[in-house]
């Protein structure tokens, strides 16, 4: 679960004439959490969970001074793995429970858990940028091999939009980009590319190079990050390596507990329209009493296409925003959240009128 997520406005924000649904093209995004996560593992996502708690709310084993304890602290704090040991009783007093337990724990290892952090952390967060874009009308769909990253970006809609710059680490591979002169040859990618997108496919293909360590050929973990006129997409890619040789019997041993592995993660996402049932697109601009900003929203349940064997962690991002008035705020936040669906809640100011607002979610299984 997430805890509210707040844009501020000074004007109107992006006005779009054609916006496609997750039904009617594949965004690519899940790719992102894929190919970034090869290491992810449901400890690793909750020891993420809990480190953003922590930050936000703790300082060392107390709770930071000024902390609010309301309906928003309360579903973070519910969103922590309950091996943190929360103890009982209400947000005060489970939050300062929690921040002197994971505080000993975090002492105790704290180069393990920084580290673990990140990784979930990194993923998850180009995840909901990809998501964001996407709503926008550019589509960036990955694919990778054993050598190469292939990132196709489709342009969906009518407004004009123009790469900015690639930016990789050139010691860790070399990426090209389609030659815009009559010559068949790829041109080199980097921070002073720059194109115009048409609407249709234009790819960036990055070849990776390997270092041998120990007779052992190592590919690198590497960062492609790609600028836009809407905003940047960034891809991690996870370390890879070709390891000396082993007997068969090893590796088949391993890769039957990979897949066993694999098919208890249990991972849904997809987006909620601000207008979806149980809500109501909040845009009649109605004034706030004198003296006042009274902020107002409308509560909705969502249902999982599958229910979880048991209640996931959901996190949430507002993905698209349009929105005027003399006073522009929008928050979504996950009130709660069990194996069937989750509950959640749009917020806006008495003074903003919000013509349409969609959040992407996603679910994973504790």
């Amino acid at each position: 679960m997430s805890s509210p997520i707040r844009f501020l406005a000074t004007s109107i924000v992006m006005m779009l004439p054609v916006l496609l649904t997750a039904a009617e093209v594949d965004d690519g995004c899940a790719e992102i959490l894929r190919y970034s996560s090869r290491d992810y593992s449901v400890e690793k996502s909750d020891i993420g969970v809990a480190m953003k708690v922590y930050e936000q709310y703790c300082e060392n084993e107390t709770v930071k001074k000024g902390t609010t304890f309301n309906a928003g602290l309360d579903a973070v704090i519910k969103a922590v793995p309950i091996k943190f040991s929360l103890g009982a009783g209400s947000s005060a007093e489970r939050t300062k429970h929690f921040c002197k337990t994971f505080d000993s724990a975090y002492k105790r290892d704290e180069a393990y858990y920084k580290e673990t952090s990140t990784a979930v952390a990194h993923s998850t967060t180009a995840w909901l940028a990809c998501k964001g874009l996407a709503s926008q009308g550019l589509v960036f769909r990955p694919q990778l091999s054993k050598t190469l990253i292939l990132i196709d970006i489709v342009r969906t809609k009518a407004l004009p939009v123009s790469v900015q710059g690639i930016t990789y680490d050139q010691k860790l591979a070399t990426c090209t980009v389609p030659n815009t002169s009559t010559s068949n040859t790829p041109i080199l990618a980097d921070k002073n590319t720059v194109k115009s997108l048409e609407p249709g496919s234009w790819t960036v293909t990055c070849v990776r190079k390997p270092e041998t360590i120990s007779n052992e050929q190592i590919f690198q973990a590497i960062d492609i990050s790609i600028a836009t006129t809407d905003g940047p997409f960034l891809l991690p890619v996870a370390a890879d390596a070709k390891f000396s040789y082993q007997w068969a019997s090893e590796f088949q041993q391993q890769l039957t507990a990979i897949a066993t592995d694999l098919k208890r993660v249990d991972m849904q996402s997809g987006t909620i329209p601000m207008v979806a049932e149980g809500t109501r697109a909040l845009n009649d601009g109605s004034q706030c009493p004198v003296g006042t900003e009274t902020l107002r929203g409308k509560a909705g349940r969502f249902e999982f296409p599958k229910p979880f064997e048991s209640s996931p962690t959901v996190t949430a991002a507002l993905s698209l925003i349009d929105v005027t008035g003399d006073v522009n705020r929008l928050s979504m936040e996950i009130l709660s959240a069990d194996k069937n669906g989750f509950n959640y809640k749009f917020f806006t100011s008495c003074k903003t009128i919000v013509y349409n607002a969609t959040a992407s979610w996603l679910a994973v299984a504790k």
